[in-house]
Formats: structure tokens, sequence, C-alpha cells
């Protein structure tokens, strides 16, 4: 029996735990009081006050010119449109007979090709790419035709699309832009 209240009384102990329990017990229910006396003080406390703050003042430019040298190299020029649409539409005829085929095939059918063309800054044509019509064989006709017309030399590598649209019974009608326009030095690799 003494071995056993011995047990029961040693620090650590069960009575030990039941004193540590209701101490922390009693700290929490101080400490739960504590933060509702601060919640009421927090909603009795009126609110900050707004801080105003003036606009800056509009940025103006430097009121003196600042010289920046001589300019840099300007985008490179191209062929202008009329130039590229003259070229273009010389092929009209040879483009003509080259959806007559596809045209004897589908006689009731309009058709609209786009072609996609990069020229060359000495004016060679370096890649056409036509799509429209449902005939890789006429699609790849167009193609030749526009890749044997000859464009003014421009000084750098222009851009541009061709649309061509055909209707039973009527003439093609070709229109041709330019899309842009880039230096056309070689890169050494």
């Amino acid at each position: 029996r003494d071995e056993l209240t011995r047990a029961l009384d040693a620090p650590g102990g069960i009575r030990d735990r039941k004193a540590q329990i209701q101490a922390l017990e009693q700290k929490l229910a101080a400490t739960e009081r504590k933060v509702e006396e601060l919640q009421v003080k927090l909603n009795e406390a009126s609110p900050l006050p707004t801080a105003t703050v003036d606009p800056l003042p509009p940025v103006r430019p430097p009121a003196r010119h600042v010289d920046a040298g001589p300019p840099v190299d300007a985008a490179p020029h191209g062929l202008d449109d009329d130039a590229f649409s003259r070229a273009a539409e010389a092929k009209l005829g040879q483009i003509d007979s080259c959806i007559g085929e596809w045209q004897a095939r589908k006689p009731d059918q309009n058709g609209t090709i786009f072609v996609s063309l990069t020229i060359g800054a000495d004016g060679v044509v370096q890649r056409a790419t036509a799509r429209g019509l449902a005939s890789a064989l006429a699609n790849e006709c167009v193609e030749g035709a526009l890749r044997q017309a000859v464009f003014p030399p421009a000084g750098a590598v222009t851009t541009g699309q061709v649309k061509i649209t055909t209707v039973p019974g009527e003439p093609s009608v070709m229109s041709a832009w330019t899309t842009g326009a880039r230096d056309g030095k070689q890169i050494d690799l």
C-alpha cells in the first residue's frame, strides 16, 4: 500500500498529472477570458483614419532635344503592292489553264485558291504554296505558274498572298498583295 501511495504522489504520478491538467485548464480559461476582453475592446475602438494621398503631378518629357546619333538601318523595303500584283497577274493566263482541268471535272463549282509567295531580293520566287482547290494537281500547277513569275528586284525578301477566284463561265479574278519584307542577306553558319 505504501508503494502504491508513493507511485500516485511521485512527480509525474497520477495525482501530479491531475494537478498539472487542472493548472493548464485554469490557464486556458484565463487566456480565453483575455481574448474575449480584447475582442470587446477591438469592437468598441473607432476605425483607423483613412489616409488621403495627393495625386502626383503629370510626368512631362524632357524639355531639351537629345541627339541619338545617326539612324539605325531602317526596316527593309520589299516590293510594293502594285509591282507585286503586276508580276502575279502576268501569269493569270497560265493559271486559268491550270484551273481549266479542275473546272472540267467540277463544272458547276466556284473555286478559290490562296497562294503564299516568298520573293527573293533579286526578284526570284523562293517559295510558292497554293491551297484551296480539292485538286492537288491544280494547286501544284498554280504554284508552278507563279514560281515562273518575274518580279522586279527589291533589295529585300518580300512575302505576299495571291487570291484567285473562279466562277463557272466567267474569267478568273485575281487579287494580290504583299504581307511583309525582311532583309535578304545570307547568314553563314
